[in-house]
Parts: structure tokens; sequence; C-alpha cells
């Protein structure tokens, strides 16, 4: 598992009522990612990368987020330059929720 985004690179978490998921960051991107998902046992985001490792985004979805996360079938991730204009706006699918099936 790779360190948590939270130690890697500023960003902002946006997640609207109907359920849009943008992550704005400072700066490249040290991994490129194919898909994120939504652990709701840790109740966190996380982001695949095209090799198959995992990154927590770092922060803990409050409860009444996650029925919007449920309506979720992209993420938007957009680098934000020193200057706060934009490049390499990226769709990635966004899965289904995590169900642990083992209670």
């Amino acid at each position: 598992m790779l360190k948590p985004l939270t130690e890697t690179t500023k960003y902002n978490l946006s997640i609207s009522e109907v359920g849009n998921v943008v992550l704005f960051h400072k700066g490249p991107m040290q991994h490129v990612y194919s898909y994120a998902e939504f652990d709701k046992e840790t109740r966190s985001i996380d982001l695949v990368t095209e090799n198959g490792e995992t990154q927590k985004i770092g922060v803990t979805v409050p409860d009444n987020l996650h029925g919007r996360l449920d309506k979720t079938k992209e993420m938007l991730i957009v680098e934000i330059m020193e200057d706060n204009s934009y490049e390499n706006p990226t769709f990635i699918k966004f899965v289904k929720p995590i169900e642990n099936t083992n209670r």
C-alpha cells in the first residue's frame, strides 16, 4: 500500500449533492490511477494505480456523504498550478462501494 495522499500532496476533495467527486491537487501526482473506490468500513476513498497498488486519500468521509458516493460513477482529478490555473483534468472510474460480507 502506498503512502496516503495527505502525505504526498496538498489537495481538496469535493463531493456534490448529486454524487460528483472532484479531487483538486497541487503539482503533479506521483502515480497514474485506474480507478477510485469507497471503502465503507474505513470510510475512506482509495485510489488504485495502473499497477494495482492502493493509495488512501487520507481523510475520513463523513457519514452524511456516504449516500452521495453510492451514486458516483467517475471521479475528476484536476492538477492546480502555482498560478491557480489548472492542467491535466482526468476522469477515472469510481467503482461501487466495497462491502464487507464476512460479518
